[in-house]
């Protein structure tokens, strides 16, 4: 046991991290009783990842919570923070895949906010990260970045849409992340 915390572990810890492609349907799916306890369960995951320094499962946390449970319930401006707080995270562990995947998220969340130009610049600055880089953006994002696309594509006209990618692509992730946050003042 650790000290003062009963309820936590001590020694050697061992976190089995999974993730299920198609996992924000399969949650859809689930019904109202099975997903409030995935919801709860990762909201104690989140909780240990925190208490026990664990940078990375925190990061996790944060993008599942806003970027799975908080869109998925339609609370955009709750996902924005939980976003922006991996995506630093991600930052300051050197992890340029996963800000990528958070940005990804962070402009879906942008542009439901009706952030559009936002929006366009924190998802071309993600797919620029990915170019750069020379990895590829894994395949279960196309879907959520055509979203975003068609989202922003409904609020602005395409010469607007291509100006603000152009200054997307110049934006580094925490210029994005504090561009997010302005927006939404």
């Amino acid at each position: 046991m650790t000290p003062g915390r009963p309820d936590l572990p001590s020694g050697t810890v061992t976190f089995l991290f999974t993730d299920v492609e198609g996992s924000t349907k399969l949650l859809r799916d689930l019904g109202a009783e099975a997903y409030a306890a995935t919801l709860a369960l990762h909201r104690r995951h989140g909780t240990l990842h925190r208490e026990l320094g664990d940078a990375w499962g925190t990061a996790y946390s944060q993008f599942l919570l806003g970027g799975a449970y908080a869109l998925l319930e339609g609370r955009v401006q709750d996902a924005i923070p939980r976003l922006t707080e991996a995506i630093r995270i991600h930052r300051t562990l050197g992890d340029v895949l996963e800000t990528g995947v958070d940005l990804c998220r962070l402009a879906y969340a942008l542009a439901v906010a009706g952030s559009a130009e936002t929006a366009a610049r924190a998802l071309s600055c993600a797919e620029g990260l990915y170019e750069r880089s020379g990895a590829r953006m894994p395949s279960w994002m196309a879907g959520i970045n055509e979203r975003t696309r068609t989202a922003i594509r409904t609020q602005l006209d395409e010469g607007a849409v291509a100006a603000a990618w152009e200054r997307g692509r110049a934006l580094t992730p925490d210029d994005a992340v504090a561009l997010a946050l302005d927006s939404l003042d």
